[in-house]
Formats: C-alpha cells, sequence, structure tokens
C-alpha cells in the first residue's frame, strides 16, 4: 500500500501520521479518478456536439436539396404553362419555309395570270405564318393571365 517511491521517506511515528499518509493517498487517488471522469465527460460531449453539428449540416443540406428540386419543378410547370407545345411552333415554322418555297420554285419565269395567283397563294400562306406566329405570342400571354387568375397564390406565378 505505500508507495515505492516513497517507501524509504516514510517513516510514520504515529497512528495518526499512517493514517493521514492513506487519506492524502486517497485523496490524490479520487482526484486522479475525477479527473479522468471529467475528461472522459468532455471528450463524450464533444463527441455528442460534433455528431449535433453534423446532423445539423445534414439537414440543412437536404432541406438545401429539396428547395432547389421545389424550384426546378416550379420553373418546369412554369414553364409548360408559358410556352405552347413544339408542334405549334414547328408548323409556324414550316408553313413560312413552305410559302417562301411556292413563291421561289413554282413561280414561271414569264408573268401570268397563273404566277400572280401561286403569288397570292404564297403572300397568303407568309401572312398565315405571321399571324400564327402571333397567336402563338397572345396564346402565351392568355395562358399565363389564366393561370395567375385561377391560382394567384402559387407560388409558380413568380417564374412566370
Amino acid at each position: 500500500m505505500i508507495d515505492e517511491n516513497n517507501k524509504q521517506d516514510f517513516l510514520p511515528q504515529s497512528y495518526n501520521d499512517i493514517k493521514r499518509y492513506f487519506q492524502i493517498k486517497e485523496e490524490k487517488q479520487i482526484q486522479k479518478e475525477e479527473a479522468e471522469r471529467k475528461e472522459k465527460e468532455l471528450k463524450q460531449l464533444e463527441y455528442v456536439r460534433l455528431a449535433e453539428q453534423k446532423r445539423k449540416e445534414e439537414q440543412a443540406e437536404r432541406r438545401q436539396e429539396k428547395e432547389n428540386r421545389i424550384i426546378q419543378d416550379l420553373q418546369s410547370k412554369a414553364t409548360e404553362i408559358k410556352y405552347p407545345s413544339g408542334y405549334i411552333v414547328l408548323i409556324g415554322i414550316v408553313s413560312f419555309f413552305l410559302g417562301d418555297f411556292i413563291s421561289v420554285f413554282l413561280t414561271p419565269s414569264r408573268p401570268s395570270f397563273g404566277s400572280y395567283i401561286i403569288d397570292l397563294l404564297c403572300c397568303i400562306i407568309i401572312l398565315f405564318c405571321l399571324f400564327f406566329i402571333l397567336g402563338i405570342y397572345f396564346l402565351k400571354k392568355i395562358r399565363t393571365m389564366k393561370w395567375k387568375k385561377k391560382h394567384p397564390n402559387d407560388p409558380v406565378n413568380q417564374y412566370l
């Protein structure tokens, strides 16, 4: 029970000296255990704090990903509402080139009554194309106005 280091210096003269020596030794042991316990608690608290911080970062990252997905969905929905389908645009473009093709390749080199009719037909086709493109533009405006009127609080409206 007596330390090997202090064995030579330990010369008790009374029972109280021995008792005090063991009390001091026990207090040192208790202090050492207390320090180890506090160190262990600090390490555990640090571990818990780091785990909590990591959990919060992961939650923030998931929340950000969810917000980004929602924004992308809203933007794609707004695009679907705002713009007509590709077939309508394709019809307008094809009709324009068809009118040009007819006017250039089917008009005879000598003016005649038939050439004037073909030119008139080409002008009608080109005008149809222009009205068609304007119709697409107004269709887009009307669709967005109807959507905004029908769904005034929809978050898609900020992307229209």
